[in-house]
């Protein structure tokens, strides 16, 4: 590698060169803003990707270029063609080669450029098209922040692979509706995190992002298929909530999330469509123990929480039901008092026994207590349907629509009553 070094002047000139061979140079390079407006026609979603290491390595398909800014609000810039290593020191990113020659310290962010749009940067290995931005951690404990600035229509084919999973081709009408929704759901949800440096998380606080790890020609082409197309109602973007299995009906907003009404989220009969899917019906068991572990820990989490602990389950019931069938209120009564817990909160408070953790599958389910001798809570079995929250479209149910033989128009429209498909780009 060629090192040099110098001011605005130096780094033009050098600029100029073109050499094939690695340089670094001060000067002002056009580096990503956060908050810059997206650009005309597809437009840039930025991502915070699920990565918590302090260490990394990236590189480029072909030739990219690195954009530092040091923490005293200097300049630099590198173009390369070999990988090289991002650590983050002392609260501070430091560059350097595989070799390791150290290249830059003290840089506040660090942004990834491949030269040619066609080529892919790839993170520890995992390819992604884009730009990648290294920024520091929110809090002095926390994880360093790795954003992946992309083309809504490329972040796509990172989003339906882990989403619907592999897919025939009597299914790909369902392909094609996740994209719209998909996207709709991306677009819709830009600028939601006020002051960060990302528009959607790549987990299931949004949507599962991977980046082009899985790449699959049935997703390409259903993204083409699809360009530029969102679902709206009123003029506006929806809100584009999905899940995986409904168990027979769709649900209301208002009832699942106490979120304002939307009149295209509401309850949508599903009849046999998802039948096919796994969680379709389910049967979950909690012995005392489990249960009193697992509403003692929600219970805890609850700023408002009617008292600190409990020893006992005395009784459990249900009280009300969602337009969809879902339970609205779950009753627990213990040895210090009783206390209610509303609508999807409750698959958080009883947990799935079966996996040790994860909340419960849905709340489409019917209660079975059994009583010890002293008539208390021995055990509770759940027998429900569905998993999920059950807002907006069902997947597997698209999935089997798709099936049937129906175009991912009428199953959109099925799922979002009174949407419209428009083309914005």
């Amino acid at each position: 590698m060629i090192q040099m070094t110098g001011r605005k002047l130096l780094a033009h000139i050098i600029a100029l060169i073109m050499l094939s061979v690695f340089f670094s140079g001060c000067g002002a390079p056009s580096r990503i803003t956060p908050g810059e407006p997206p650009q005309v026609g597809r437009p840039t979603v930025r991502v915070l990707l699920p990565f918590a290491e302090t260490h990394y390595t990236i590189a480029c398909d072909g030739r990219y270029i690195v954009e530092g800014r040091t923490s005293d609000g200097g300049d630099v810039t590198y173009y390369c063609s070999r990988p090289v290593q991002i650590r983050l020191l002392n609260c501070l990113w430091e560059l350097s080669e595989k070799e390791k020659t150290v290249l830059e310290t003290q840089l506040a962010h660090v942004t990834f450029r491949s030269r040619d749009p066609d080529d892919l940067l790839s993170l520890d290995g995992k390819p992604y098209p884009g730009v990648l931005v290294c920024y520091l951690p929110e809090h002095e404990s926390g994880p360093p922040q790795i954003i992946n600035r992309v083309h809504v229509e490329d972040y796509l084919l990172g989003v339906l692979p882990p989403e619907l999973g592999e897919r025939t081709a009597d299914e790909f009408e369902a392909v094609k509706a996740q994209a719209v929704a998909a996207r709709t759901y991306a677009l819709s949800h830009l600028g939601q995190y006020p002051g960060r440096e990302y528009d959607l998380r790549a987990d299931h606080f949004d949507q599962i992002y991977v980046g082009l790890q899985t790449p699959r020609s049935w997703v390409k082409k259903a993204v083409e298929q699809t360009a530029g197309e969102v679902l709206r109602h009123d003029g506006d973007l929806i809100q584009a909530y999905y899940h995986s299995t409904c168990g027979g009906s769709t649900d209301d907003i208002a009832a699942v999330w106490g979120k304002d009404p939307r009149p295209y989220l509401v309850m949508a009969d599903d009849d046999t469509f998802c039948a096919w899917s796994k969680y379709s019906a389910w049967t979950e068991t909690w012995d005392a123990a489990t249960l009193h572990k697992n509403l003692q820990a929600y219970l805890q989490t609850l700023p408002d929480a009617p008292f600190p602990s409990f020893s006992r389950v005395l009784s459990m019931q249900t009280a009300g039901r969602t337009p969809g069938g879902r339970v609205q209120e779950l009753i627990i009564l213990t040895d210090q008092g009783s206390w209610t817990v509303r609508s999807d909160k409750i698959r958080w408070a009883l947990g799935r026994p079966s996996t040790n953790g994860p909340i419960l599958e849905s709340a489409r389910f019917s209660l079975f207590p059994e009583d010890d001798e002293s008539g208390t809570l021995a055990r509770l079995t759940a027998v429900g349907s569905g998993y999920g929250h059950g807002v907006g479209m069902c997947q597997c149910g698209t999935i089997g629509r798709a099936r049937a033989g129906q175009d991912y128009r009428e199953i959109l429209t099925h799922y979002y009553s009174g949407a419209e498909i428009k083309k914005t780009y």
